[in-house]
């Protein structure tokens, strides 16, 4: 028994570790969370009006956001809560003491350690990689507990993976696949792994920070973390800039400031943690230490990273960017210093980011958008004013609050009122944007409605049982294993089968619902029947007659409206493939409806490759497109879309197809997401069909 001797006493040990570093030390890390009454995006976001980040829903919606602060070292969270210390309280700094932190180099002192990103695990409605998801201001409505597989909530009152009991208990997407696996740790390995981690930190030693204002080769000691100051970088006065570009983490600045600059230090800290709260790119906070006054902040790679050159160009992707920053600073209220000087443009990540934070502020539209828009800056460097006025428009939309404030605003400042007059003639010199309208398309007959029937209704409907029938095969996608289609009978007939999963036959027979209901005016589908049957379920429907539909041949009418209908009802794959010319309608057919009902937001950083501008047909026009096109069928359709007579036919067209009560309300709010972020979307599609089309302009 005397080798298990040091295995029995580590709970013990971690005990004392854990009461003697709760005592003796206030650095704490925060777990995804934030103050009550914050949120980890914009103002008027799901938990605006309190509660974490990560759940509850508030009464206006805002901008969700593309990172939110993430744990360092969960356990010191675990830690405090078990000596009693509130969650939230932990996120609250020390104050400055500056004359003692005269006195030479602090060795223990108070720190706050900004969680890294990597260990993060926040719910799907709450981030998305890789895009920015908008909300218009002003409008409420959030997406909670969507299930992954077919986009659905669970009952009311159920634990999803994303529901706060799910995140407490490790239920959600970072847990174990077996449940025995997880009893098994939570019993055994879990006590053992939290006391190795207390003992850990018991020989950790104490904070290290060196005086002002450093000197290269000297090292830095924040809890795990090490830091070694490597360069020097030219940095204000009263302040010091070191890189460090260890290969224990990323690279990192670490900004020094003197006594006499702890005013500063605290406005730079204090807009950092607000700008970790947004998806505003920036040099984000890592680590900050309150009695050293220092801030430890990512750094931009140099190969990827250059600033503003007065007099040298921008490119189309960089102008393009400079809308999406000015959308989302207008959007929260705030200004901040966007001198060329303090900006750095990321080629792979598509985004211009802020280097300093310290003017991070309240302020009002034109406080932002003067600083390029006014005094020939944007022209200076290859932008055209007007032109970044209107895609900020195009972001908001016309009727958008957002951009009414700035109208309104713009008015009495002189050289913004200049600006908008001449948006005003540009407007006027254009065509009349296509006004759509949504009528209903009229069914064959009384039997083939796009209804969900029985095997016995399908026997007497078509006189056979369409699951023993042999037939032709129309699907020539070798890797797509997952899907059947055959014409049922001789060459001659008329009936196609397709065979999937119920999931995929549901989506299928919900679109064409749709698409016949509102979009009958410039589209056909198919009509058909269906059964369910798991992975046996199948469709049939009508054979359509003709060849695929070809690039560039739909008129504006056709590609607003298929913009619409894509965006509303979250449909993917709209290949070339998929929109058909019949021989008996001079309508595109719409065929293909698997990926659908997803959510829809805005992709601003797509690889430039036209392939992918072929499953965009409502922007793949023969030359340019604006924006302008599709914001009159945009407010059209919003009109319909949110009176209550189309909103009951949705719910019964929703429950027809075999959605359950709970299933269709969360359908529902999907849909009013994706409504809300059509001119922001679409916006977006046109900067890059555009972007082919911008050498024959």
């Amino acid at each position: 028994m005397r080798p298990l001797a040091p295995l029995l006493l580590l709970p013990l040990w971690g005990g004392i570790a854990s009461l003697g570093y709760a005592a003796g030390s206030t650095r704490v890390a925060v777990e995804g969370r934030v103050p009550s009454g914050t949120q980890g995006g914009l103002p008027g976001s799901p938990s605006a009006s309190g509660g974490s980040a990560l759940s509850g829903a508030g009464p206006a919606p805002a901008m969700l956001p593309s990172s939110l602060p993430n744990p360092i070292d969960p356990v010191l969270l675990k830690d405090a809560e078990s000596v009693g210390v509130e969650p939230r309280a932990l996120a609250r700094s020390p104050a400055v003491d500056p004359a003692a932190a005269m006195a030479g180099p602090a060795r223990v002192a108070p720190a706050l350690l900004v969680p890294a990103a990597e260990t993060v695990r926040l719910p799907a409605s709450a981030v998305r990689p890789g895009s920015v998801e908008p909300r218009i201001p002003g409008v409420s409505g959030t997406l909670a507990g969507e299930r992954r597989m077919n986009g659905a909530d669970e009952a009311p009152g159920a634990e999803t993976s994303d529901s706060p009991q799910a995140l407490k208990t490790g239920a959600g997407s970072g847990s174990l696949l077996f449940d025995g696996a997880r009893k098994l740790g939570r019993g055994l390995l879990g006590p053992l792994r939290g006391a190795f981690h207390r003992l850990r930190r018991g020989f950790q030693g104490e904070d290290k920070v060196p005086g002002f204002p450093g000197a290269v080769g000297e090292s830095v000691r924040l809890g795990a973390k090490r830091y070694r100051l490597e360069k020097a970088l030219p940095a204000p006065e009263g302040q010091a800039l070191f890189m460090d570009r260890s290969a224990s983490h990323e690279p990192t600045f670490l900004r020094f400031y003197s006594a006499e600059e702890a005013g500063r230090y605290e406005l730079q800290r204090q807009a950092l943690l607000d700008l970790a709260k947004t998806d505003i790119p920036h040099a984000r906070l890592v680590a900050a230490h309150d009695a050293g006054r220092l801030l430890v902040q990512e750094t931009f790679e140099e190969n990827e990273s250059f600033r503003l050159v007065s007099g040298k160009p921008m490119s189309y992707g960089q102008r393009n960017a400079f809308g999406d920053l000015f959308y989302k600073l207008v959007a929260l209220g705030k200004t901040v210093d966007l001198s060329p000087a303090n900006l750095k443009w990321s080629h792979w990540r598509g985004h211009w980011a802020l280097k300093d934070a310290e003017s991070y502020e309240d302020g009002a539209a034109w406080d932002a958008l003067g600083q390029w828009l006014f005094d020939g800056r944007a022209e200076a460097h290859g932008a055209d004013p007007v032109e970044l006025l209107a895609g900020l428009r195009g972001r908001f939309g016309p009727d958008a609050p957002a951009w009414k404030r700035i109208v309104e605003e713009g008015r009495s400042i002189s050289a913004a009122k200049r600006l908008l007059d001449a948006l005003g003639r540009r407007d006027a010199a254009r065509a009349p944007p296509p006004s759509l309208s949504f009528k209903s398309a009229r069914a064959p007959n009384e039997w083939l409605r796009d209804a969900l029937i029985d095997e016995s209704e399908m026997r007497r409907r078509f006189g056979f049982y369409p699951l023993k029938q042999k037939g032709v095969n129309l699907h020539f996608d070798k890797g797509k294993l997952n899907t059947s289609i055959m014409q049922i009978g001789s060459e001659g007939s008329p009936w196609v089968r397709k065979i999937a999963s119920q999931e995929i036959i549901r989506n299928e027979l919900f679109m064409r619902k749709v698409v016949h209901r509102w979009f009958g005016e410039y589209f056909d589908a198919p009509w058909s029947v269906a059964r369910y049957n798991g992975y046996d379920s199948y469709m049939m429907m009508e054979k359509v007659d003709g060849s695929h539909w070809g690039r560039g041949r739909m008129g504006v009418e056709q590609r607003v409206a298929l913009a619409i209908l894509m965006n509303t009802f979250g449909v993917g794959d709209v290949n070339l493939g998929n929109i058909l010319s019949s021989r008996s309608s001079k309508k595109p057919v719409l065929i293909d409806f698997e990926q659908a009902l997803s959510r829809s937001h805005p992709v601003t950083n797509r690889i430039p490759d036209e392939g992918i501008l072929t499953e965009m047909p409502w922007v793949d026009a023969r030359g340019p497109v604006e924006s302008e096109e599709y914001q009159a069928g945009i407010a059209h359709w919003r009109e319909l879309f949110s009176s209550p007579a189309a909103r009951a036919e949705l719910r019964m067209m929703l429950r027809e197809v075999g959605f359950t009560d709970p299933e269709t309300a969360a359908m529902e709010r999907r849909f009013e997401e994706n409504v809300r972020n059509l001119p922001y979307t679409l916006q977006a599609d046109v900067e890059f069909a555009n972007y082919f089309h911008r050498d024959r302009r």
